[in-house]
């Protein structure tokens, strides 16, 4: 089974300095032969210049369970694209993309792997050749029959994107009777967010008590790890009505809104199971009948323009943007933008700096770069494949540093921008495009990786704190990515020793 690592909690703001019939599948018989592997297959020895973050992060052993696994993805719209992507460029041993439908052109404002010439094909046949691009030591396949539960035998993981509640219960049935068990992983959506606060502690944290009157033997001063132990119970996906403490309440003046949310995503689920599709929003005649003929799809935008409406539409179409940054953020924000339309229109236009060039430890993260990209300009690079993404994607790609070249970035620049979005690795930039933009009234996106965290900021003139009006409290221990992989101070050496010491005498020997 594949072993998975769950990400920290997100913080506020952090401070980052690094950042039906098995024949149908097409693949040839080798290919197939290949996916139904045992345990014992071996697989080269892991690229440490290509996979060097992943291994701080993961660590070697689950580098190597990552692997070893074969995954299956059904649902190439825009979710099971991403899903497969990420998979493909951790380098996971083989990837198997299912979907029985077409591509339409509403699909290509979610899934960056179509163009218009894919219209009419099939979603994961038209899928495999560019997600196979993103990493040549991955098998990549296609399934484009009817899903059954004899399809699931030679995958450790299985990913739906796009199931309805019935298969979902047969499929996870099958899964955890299966020997050795599958994981199974459904997920129609999933939005996490914290606001307003600083996790301080974190699963694995060390406490030290003092001062404790009444039990004087704790304050000897050490730490000590608690393990809660018990049962977990999970609801069952059969329960037909969720109870109130199953609902989690974000609005508490609307205390009835969850349970009357849960009955129309029940009941949207039995319209779109007995249908095989969703209801056309605001129909009469699918509320008379429940049977009416779909609208045709004849934009590229429909499915964003049905939830945010047309007048904002064009506003993202039209917006000036300034990216600072094209690594691993910079490549997800460039095709995220490709994808909604920014800057697409004839007022629209995105410029994107970075003086970086690509390296191949880059290629694991930055999934707009390729192997003969390496020794290039990252921004010139990433700017050309957004525009592939998108053909109407109006984009400049520029290698200047921000604070230092000002006669380039002018006041008339920042004046002429709708929005401005960073992508960068270091502090200091952050909190001189957090000047610039606040000096010029200007929103700003702000984020950040570190390891598995994450954290994002909105800065929106006379509404929200800027950047740099807050600081979070300094870290109490360096990151193990950085220390293993990007030591930089004597505390990161020590730590570093420390960590070899106790690897090479200490959990090495008890293995």
């Amino acid at each position: 089974m594949l072993e998975s690592v769950a990400a920290s909690s997100p913080i506020k703001k952090r401070r980052i300095d690094t950042t039906g019939d098995n024949s149908t599948i097409s693949a040839s018989s080798s290919v197939v032969q290949h996916m139904a592997f045992g345990n014992n297959s071996n697989r080269q020895e892991i690229d440490e210049d290509l996979h060097s973050r992943q291994l701080a992060v993961y660590g070697r052993e689950t580098m190597r369970r990552l692997f070893a696994s074969n995954v299956l993805v059904s649902g190439m719209h825009g979710l099971g694209a991403e899903i497969a992507k990420n998979l493909i460029l951790a380098g996971v041993k083989s990837v198997t993309l299912h979907d029985e439908r077409v591509v339409e052109l509403w699909d290509l404002s979610s899934n960056f792997v179509f163009s218009e010439d894919d219209v009419g094909k099939n979603r994961a046949d038209a899928s495999v050749n560019k997600l196979q691009d993103l990493n040549n030591a991955v098998v990549v396949s296609s399934l484009t029959t009817c899903l059954t539960k004899e399809h699931l035998s030679p995958f450790q993981v299985v990913v739906f994107s796009d199931i309805s509640m019935e298969k979902a219960i047969e499929f996870d049935d099958y899964c955890h009777s299966h020997q050795p068990p599958i994981a199974f992983v459904k997920a129609d959506a999933f939005i996490s967010c914290v606001d307003d606060e600083r996790l301080e502690f974190e699963d694995g944290d060390l406490v030290v008590f003092s001062e404790v009157e009444g039990m004087t033997e704790l304050n000897d001063g050490k730490p000590r790890k608690i393990k809660a132990h018990g049962l977990i119970h999970s609801p069952s996906r059969r329960t037909p009505q969720a109870t109130e403490r199953d609902f989690l309440f974000s609005d508490f003046s609307k205390f009835d809104r969850p349970p009357l949310l849960h009955l129309a995503f029940q009941a949207l689920d039995r319209f779109a199971s007995e249908s095989g599709r969703l209801p056309v929003a605001g129909s009469k005649r699918t509320l008379s009948s429940l049977y009416p003929s779909p609208r045709p799809s004849i934009l590229r935008y429909d499915a964003q323009i049905s939830v945010f409406g047309a007048k904002l539409q064009k506003k993202l179409e039209d917006a000036r943007v300034f990216t600072v940054g094209s690594g691993a953020l910079g490549c997800e924000f460039l095709k995220n933008m490709a994808l909604m339309g920014v800057s697409c229109g004839s007022q629209g236009k995105l410029t994107v700096t970075d003086d970086d060039i690509i390296e191949k430890s880059n290629l694991s993260r930055q999934f707009l770069f390729r192997d003969w990209n390496i020794g290039q300009a990252k921004s010139t690079v990433a700017a050309s494949a957004a525009a592939a993404i998108n053909p109407k994607f109006k984009i400049e790609a520029l290698q200047n540093r921000v604070a230092e070249t000002e006669n380039v970035f002018d006041d008339a620049f920042w004046e002429n921008l709708t929005v401005v979005v960073n992508a960068l690795d270091n502090v200091n930039a952050r909190l001189y495009v957090d000047s610039r933009c606040l000096y010029f009234q200007k929103p700003l996106l702000e984020s950040g990786t570190l390891g598995a965290k994450c954290n994002t900021q909105m800065v929106i003139p006379h509404l929200t704190e800027n950047y740099g009006a807050s600081r979070d409290p300094p870290e109490k221990q360096a990151p193990m990515c950085t220390v293993h992989s990007f030591p930089h101070n004597i505390d990161h050496c020590l730590t570093w020793a420390r960590s070899e010491f106790e690897g090479l005498l200490e959990k090495t020997p008890l293995k």
